[in-house]
C-alpha cells in the first residue's frame, strides 16, 4: 500500500495545489477525509503489528505442510522458466498465508477509507482503489502448490496447470498497481501529466 504516497497527496490537497476558491469550499470536508484515513492508517498499523506472530504462524504451518505433502518433488524438474515460476508459486504462497490472519484489519482499513472523498478527484479514486485493492489481497485463493507441481510433472515438464499461471497473474496484477491503475482508469505512462501542477517537489514523484 503506497502510503506515503497519500501522505503526499494529502498535504497537496491543503496547499497551493488546490485555488483559494476551491479551498475555501472544501477545506473542511478535506480536513475531515484526512483525518479519517490518518486514524484509519493508524489502527492499520497497530492491528498489523499485533498480528505479526500469527503470520508467521500461518507461514510456517503452510511451509511445513507443502513439505510434508510432497517431499523433493522438484528434485528432478529442469531448470528452467517454468520452475522458476513453480517456485515463484510456493514462495507467493506462502507470503499470503501470512496475509490471513491480518484479513480483519485489512478489510477494515478499506471500509473505513473506501468512501472518504477530497476536492481532489484523483486522491479520492486512488484511495478508494488502494481500499479495493486491501479487499483483493485478502480475496487471494491460495493455490494447491503440490497438485500444481503434479500436473506439471504429468505434461512432462511442458506447461504449468492454469490454476497455477493463474494465480501468479493475479498476485501480479496485485502487486504491480496494474490493478490500482485500472481502478483509477488512467495508464501509468499518463500518470506525470496528471500530477499537481505546483511547487509540492514530492508530488512530482507519479
Amino acid at each position: 500500500m503506497t502510503v506515503r504516497r497519500l501522505f503526499v497527496g494529502l498535504a497537496c490537497v491543503g496547499s497551493l495545489c488546490v485555488s483559494a476558491p476551491a479551498l475555501a469550499a472544501g477545506r473542511a470536508g478535506d480536513a475531515a477525509a484526512t483525518l479519517a484515513y490518518l486514524r484509519a492508517s493508524e489502527t492499520y498499523a497497530r492491528g498489523a503489528s499485533a498480528e505479526v506472530g500469527a503470520s508467521v504462524t500461518a507461514i510456517a504451518a503452510r511451509a511445513n505442510g507443502i513439505a510434508g505433502e510432497c517431499p523433493s518433488a522438484l528434485t528432478y524438474a529442469p531448470r528452467d522458466v517454468a520452475f522458476g515460476e513453480i517456485s515463484g508459486e510456493a514462495s507467493t504462497t506462502l507470503f499470503y498465508a501470512g496475509v490471513a490472519p491480518m484479513s480483519a484489519t485489512r478489510l477494515g482499513f478499506a471500509r473505513a477509507v473506501g468512501e472518504l472523498s477530497w476536492s481532489d478527484r484523483r486522491l479520492t479514486r486512488l484511495v478508494r482503489a488502494l481500499a479495493a485493492e486491501e479487499v483483493a489481497v485478502v480475496a487471494v485463493a491460495l493455490p494447491d502448490v503440490c497438485s500444481d507441481i503434479e500436473a506439471w510433472k504429468a505434461s512432462a515438464y511442458a506447461a504449468l496447470p492454469r490454476s497455477a499461471t493463474g494465480f501468479l497473474a493475479r498476485v501480479a496484477a496485485i502487486e504491480s498497481g496494474s490493478y490500482r491503475d485500472r481502478l483509477l482508469g488512467a495508464p501509468k505512462n499518463r500518470a506525470k501529466r496528471r500530477s499537481c501542477a505546483c511547487s509540492c517537489p514530492m508530488r512530482r514523484r507519479a
